[in-house]
């Protein structure tokens, strides 16, 4: 009995912290990066369960409606994408008004360079999307800009576990 009791309050705390750690913001390292208003990973990542899911129960009229939703989601991300380096362009237009700045390398550069990276990235994704026929290639297509998301707004990447046997054989 106390023993049942005793991993309860623990479940109830490990729950209680779980909770606390969402709602405690990210750092990013660059705030140049950071996309308040941008895709969720989290939400994106609902959207594609429920196209999958539509794919499995073999509704095509859903897999159709949720490929859309999804599609436009994509494009929603990459325009916002876009208007985070317009703006980022005018404070570095803004910026380049000093005259001292000339002499020293700006940081916004680096954040433009990359956000540009990314930029082109998506789009070359989704224009993927588009035109893959197989439905798996799409689900791939999909997890990689998950990945990309999760690159650009500073969340770490995910790493799957794996048991030793098969890690000591990759050596």
């Amino acid at each position: 009995m106390r023993t049942r009791l005793w991993f309860a309050v623990m479940a109830l705390v490990a729950g209680m912290a779980t909770i606390a750690a969402a709602d405690t913001p990210v750092a990013r390292p660059d705030s140049s990066l950071s996309t308040g208003n941008n895709l969720e990973v989290d939400s994106l990542n609902v959207m594609i369960d429920q196209w999958y899911d539509a794919i499995l129960a073999g509704d095509d009229g859903r897999v159709r409606e949720r490929g859309k939703h999804l599609l436009r989601s994509l494009s929603t991300d990459i325009d916002q994408s876009q208007e985070r380096i317009h703006r980022l362009l005018e404070q570095l237009a803004a910026d380049n008004q000093s005259p001292d700045v000339d002499s020293v390398p700006h940081p916004l550069k680096d954040s433009l360079a990359t956000l540009n990276e990314i930029l082109n990235t998506k789009r070359m994704l989704v224009d993927a999307i588009t035109r893959a026929d197989a439905l798996s290639n799409k689900y791939r297509l999909l997890g990689d800009y998950v990945g990309l998301i999760r690159r650009e707004v500073g969340l770490p990447k995910l790493k799957l576990a794996v048991d030793k046997k098969s890690e000591a054989d990759k050596n």
